[in-house]
């Protein structure tokens, strides 16, 4: 996290600006697209967050952190549209998340089909691999 903020080529954009998600429902601190089109996001977890079952984050929620970070892939797709987050077509868990983790999520796109978008996505913590697998994303228009 560190190392990214210290980076001055990131452009990084709060996710109320493209995420409709808000309070508790939001599981992303911040994110980007790099010149590469993937995506990037943070999220601090609490130590006491709600959501915890026995101080682990469960995996449904490791997959929602992935969608809601991967949301900036089809940034510039959305004009006048909000994500939805629409399955999962695969998805593999390699380690525990325990509350308090800092979770650095990327996303990429890899297929676009009828308005579908899907989206390769991975979640470490501490550089380690805790999860990875493939989701499906909709858009939606606003209003």
């Amino acid at each position: 996290f560190e190392k990214m903020e210290q980076d001055k080529h990131i452009e990084w954009i709060r996710p109320e600006t493209i995420l409709p998600h808000r309070g508790e429902m939001l599981l992303i601190d911040r994110f980007y697209r790099d010149e590469d089109g993937i995506g990037h996001a943070i999220y601090q977890t609490a130590a006491d967050a709600p959501f915890l079952v026995r101080g682990l984050v469960p995996g449904s929620f490791l997959c929602e952190m992935m969608a809601q970070g991967s949301a900036i892939v089809v940034a510039p797709d959305l004009e006048g549209k909000s994500t939805m987050y629409t399955g999962i077509r695969h998805m593999e868990f390699y380690q525990e998340v325990r509350g308090g983790a800092l979770c650095e999520m990327t996303g990429r796109l890899i297929d676009r089909k009828s308005g579908l978008y899907y989206a390769e996505v991975s979640l470490s913590v501490d550089g380690s691999l805790c999860a990875r697998g493939d989701i499906s994303l909709f858009l939606l228009p606003r209003g």
